[in-house]
């Protein structure tokens, strides 16, 4: 009648004898070492600067609320949170004049036809540096922040010796 066993529901009635619910009972383990609170303490540090390391975090804290945590801990909170850490997205630095020109210029073109098109000349040119500082740079983002303003790592078209290479090409008449 019930849909179960009579194994199981004997199972059931004898837990509840002896602890007065059906619900599972609290898995044994370690306590843990951060309150809720230093928990949200952890991931506002985080979000402050999405750059830092967890190590920086932890030092941080330590220095100004006197709490001692691992490094591993504090990866364990800010992974729990969603704050993953990850390689950044690198796009170029864009000024506001910059955000400004690019607008303007797809709203001047927005309603050019083909024909119009094939008439432009394509450009572009890369520059291969010999001697990079890149190093090796993570941020924590969850999950869809990927291209958020604060998740990029801004690139600047300086640096060691290297070199450049263009190349251009136009519509097909």
């Amino acid at each position: 009648m019930v849909g179960c066993s009579q194994k199981s529901v004997a199972e059931i009635l004898k837990k509840h004898r002896l602890t007065g619910t059906v619900r599972d009972l609290a898995i044994p383990g370690r306590p843990r070492v951060t309150t809720k609170r230093q928990d949200n303490l952890l991931v506002r540090k985080c979000k402050k600067d999405r750059f830092k390391t967890a190590t920086q975090i932890k030092a941080e804290v330590l220095s100004e609320y006197s709490i001692k945590l691992s490094t591993s801990t504090v990866q364990r909170r800010l992974r729990g949170a969603g704050l993953f850490g990850r390689k950044p997205r690198r796009k170029p630095r864009l000024t506001t004049k910059h955000k400004r020109d690019r607008l303007s210029f797809a709203r001047s073109h927005k309603n050019w036809n083909t024909e119009e098109w094939e008439r432009v000349v394509f450009s572009d040119e890369s520059r291969f540096l010999l001697y990079t500082n890149d190093g090796r740079a993570y941020v924590r983002r969850m999950k869809g922040e990927e291209f958020s303003e604060r998740c990029l790592q801004k690139t600047c078209k300086f640096g060691g010796g290297g070199i450049m290479v263009g190349d251009a090409f136009a519509g097909v008449a």
